[in-house]
């Protein structure tokens, strides 16, 4: 890990691999500014992970929620999800690769294009937020 990550990254690596091991995920990377640490507003900023899942999780839609929901409670803070190989748009997916850090599994370039999803925050039960995924 580089030293620009951030500390709440960090702090919670045993318990993000835990989760990365029960969800069957090959690799996990936080990129934005939770990888830069230099703009990440600690009040209001999300954590945006890309998540690669080994061939035999065969992980639907539900368990890309619960994947996201477990990673959020572990955070204290909204996640995004990105599914590697997802991101179609060359230019969004340099800018992941710029700021890209590994958290769990190998050290691996972003592979793959099939879709990309935008999402938005709303406020759950629970008194923390998630995100709705909009194909696009």
């Amino acid at each position: 890990m580089r030293t620009a990550m951030l500390p709440l990254i960090a702090e919670c690596h045993s318990q993000i691999a835990d989760i990365c091991r029960r969800f069957g995920v090959s690799r996990l990377a936080v990129f934005g500014s939770a990888a830069r640490g230099e703009d990440f507003d600690t009040a209001r900023s999300d954590v945006d992970f890309l998540v690669a899942y080994e061939p035999a999780a065969n992980a639907g839609l539900g368990d890309y929620f619960a994947l996201r929901d477990e990673f959020a409670a572990a955070e204290g803070r909204p996640v995004d999800l990105v599914v590697e190989g997802s991101v179609r748009n060359p230019f969004v997916r340099a800018g992941i690769e710029r700021s890209a850090e590994t958290v769990y599994g190998p050290r691996a370039p972003i592979s793959g294009t099939r879709g990309s999803a935008r999402t938005r925050s709303h406020r759950s039960c629970a008194g923390g937020h998630s995100r709705i995924i909009a194909q696009t």
